[in-house]
C-alpha cells in the first residue's frame, strides 16, 4: 500500500454506519487484537478546546519520560497530523503499513467501518505496536457513540467547554449535548470537568455520581494571571507558583486548569510525573491554529474558531491583548454554523472583513457572507477561496510577492515581519490581521504561509 491508497482509505465515506453504537468498532478492534487495551490512556471530550488540553496533556507527559501518543481530528494540513508519538507526527511509512493491517481487518467486516473508526483503529493500532507507555485520545464528535469511546478502563476523562454545536447530531441545548459528552465517563473512573455554566456541569456531575466516578472540578477561583503576551503567558494555579505556557491567549488558561487538574490526578494514581517536568511540558506546549501569531510586525492571527463559543473566547483575548484596536479579518464559515451570532461579535472589532468560502460542500458562499457583514455596516470584500484571500489580505498589509514566489514587505512592514514569536514587539496602531472563522481554512492558510515564508 502506497501513501495515496493509504489515504483513499482512510478518507473514503463508505460505510457511514447507519447504526449507532460502538458495536462496528469493538469488531474491528477485536480483529487487530484489542490494541486499545494494550494502551494506559486519557480519554478527552468537549466542544471546544478539547485539542490543545489534549496537546497539554501529551507534553507534559512526554516531557516526563514517557513515550506518548496523541490522536485528535481534524487535521490542518496533512492527515499524518492526527496521530503523533511524542510530538512528531506518524511518518508516510508506517502510516501505510498501518493501514494495510487495518484496511485488512475493516475489509472482512459484513458493516464497513465508517472514516472515523478506521482513523481511530490506525491510532490505537499505531500507539500499541509502537509500545507507548501512555496515549492521550480526542473525542472525535459527542462522547457517548464517539469511535473512541471504546476505552473501558481510561486512567482519567476529561472534558472541556460544553457549547452548541453540531446539534443536529448532539442536541440542541447545553445540557443534552453535556450528556452525550459525559458519556465517556466511565465506573469507578475519575473525571476531571472544567467549571462553567452550572446546567451542563450538574448534568455532567450528576451522571459522575451515578457511575460512582470520583469527579474533580476545575478551580477558576484559584487561577491568577501573572503576565501575558505572544510568547504565551505565566500564571499561579492551586498550589503552583509562576506556570509558565507556551501558548498565548486568556482561553487558553481554561484549558490549562484542566489540563493541570488531569495531570494531577494521574499523579494520584502513581504516575511518576516529576514537577519541573509539568512546568517544561507546559512551556513547551503548542497547538497550531489557536492564536497562533504568524507574524508579529504587521501582526497576524491565525485561530481556528468556527462557532460562537470558540468565537466569543477569540473575542475576548483580541479585546483584552489589544484593548480598542482594530483588525482586518478573513473569515470563512460552514452554512451549518451560527454565523450570522459570530458576525456579530467579531464586527465591532473590525477594521474591515476578506470573505472566502472554505474548501467544503458545507461552507458558505463568500458573497453571502459578506452581504451579511455589510449589513452591519462594516467593509467587506470577497475572494473565492482561502488563497486569493489570503493574498488580498496580505496586500493590505503592505506585503507583495518576488520572482521567488515569496514574501516581500514593504519598508512600513518589514521589520520583524513573519518571525517567530519572542522577535520584534507587537506595536499598537498598526495593521493586524486576525484569520478565523474554520478549520479548513485555516489548514489552506498554513500549508500557504509554509510555502511563501
Amino acid at each position: 500500500m502506497d501513501i495515496n491508497e493509504a489515504l483513499e482509505f482512510l478518507s473514503t465515506p463508505k460505510g457511514w454506519g447507519g447504526q449507532l453504537g460502538l458495536g462496528r468498532m469493538r469488531e474491528l478492534l477485536s480483529l487487530l487484537g484489542d490494541p486499545h487495551e494494550r494502551l494506559r490512556c486519557v480519554h478527552v471530550a468537549g466542544t471546544n478546546g478539547k485539542g490543545s488540553t489534549s496537546s497539554m496533556i501529551a507534553s507534559v507527559l512526554k516531557a516526563a519520560g514517557f513515550k506518548t501518543g496523541l490522536f485528535t481530528s481534524p487535521h490542518l494540513i496533512k492527515w499524518n497530523e492526527r496521530f503523533k508519538i511524542d510530538g512528531t507526527d506518524i511518518s508516510d511509512g508506517e502510516l501505510c503499513a498501518v493501514c494495510e493491517k487495518v484496511k485488512a481487518a475493516a475489509d472482512s467486516m459484513d458493516d464497513m467501518p465508517t472514516v472515523f473508526e478506521r482513523l481511530t483503529a490506525v491510532g490505537f493500532s499505531w500507539f500499541a505496536d509502537s509500545g507507548c507507555d501512555a496515549a492521550v485520545i480526542e473525542v472525535g464528535l459527542g462522547g457517548r457513540f464517539d469511535s473512541t469511546n471504546v476505552l473501558e478502563d481510561p486512567a482519567v476523562c476529561v472534558i472541556a467547554h460544553i457549547a452548541l454545536d453540531h446539534t443536529s447530531i448532539l442536541g440542541n441545548t447545553v445540557e443534552l449535548i453535556a450528556a452525550e459528552k459525559a458519556g465517556i465517563i466511565k465506573p469507578g473512573r475519575p473525571v476531571v470537568i472544567m467549571q462553567q455554566d452550572p446546567s451542563p456541569v450538574k448534568v455532567m456531575t450528576d451522571i459522575a455520581a451515578e457511575r460512582g466516578s470520583r469527579c474533580v472540578l476545575t478551580f477558576p477561583e484559584a487561577m491568577r494571571p501573572v503576565s501575558k503576551g505572544p510568547d504565551g503567558q505565566v500564571f499561579d494555579y492551586r498550589g503552583r507558583k509562576g506556570v509558565r505556557l507556551g501558548l498565548a491567549a486568556d482561553y487558553q488558561l481554561n484549558n490549562c486548569m484542566l489540563a493541570l487538574d488531569a495531570i494531577d490526578e494521574l499523579k494520584r494514581q502513581g504516575w511518576s510525573i516529576p514537577e519541573d517536568a509539568v512546568r517544561k511540558g507546559l512551556e513547551e506546549a503548542s497547538w497550531d491554529a489557536r492564536f497562533q501569531i504568524l507574524s508579529r510586525d504587521p501582526l497576524i492571527i491565525l485561530d481556528g474558531a468556527h462557532n460562537p463559543d470558540g468565537v466569543e473566547a477569540l473575542s475576548r483575548a483580541l479585546g483584552s491583548y489589544f484593548p480598542g484596536e482594530k483588525f482586518i479579518f478573513m473569515m470563512g464559515v460552514m452554512a451549518d454554523k451560527d454565523y450570522r451570532h459570530m458576525i456579530d461579535m467579531m464586527a465591532p472589532l473590525a477594521e474591515k472583513f476578506i470573505c472566502v468560502k472554505p474548501d467544503s460542500s458545507r461552507a458558505l458562499g463568500e458573497e453571502a457572507l459578506a452581504e451579511l457583514i455589510r449589513a452591519h455596516g462594516v467593509e467587506a470584500s470577497s475572494a473565492a477561496d482561502p488563497f486569493e484571500g489570503l493574498d488580498m489580505a496580505l496586500a493590505e498589509l503592505g506585503f507583495s510577492y518576488g520572482a521567488d514566489g515569496k514574501l516581500i514587505a514593504s519598508e512600513s512592514a518589514s521589520e520583524g515581519a513573519g518571525q517567530e514569536t519572542g522577535a520584534a514587539p507587537m506595536e499598537i496602531g498598526r495593521k493586524k490581521l486576525c484569520i478565523f472563522g474554520s478549520l479548513y481554512q485555516a489548514g489552506d492558510v498554513l500549508a500557504k504561509w509554509k510555502e511563501i515564508r
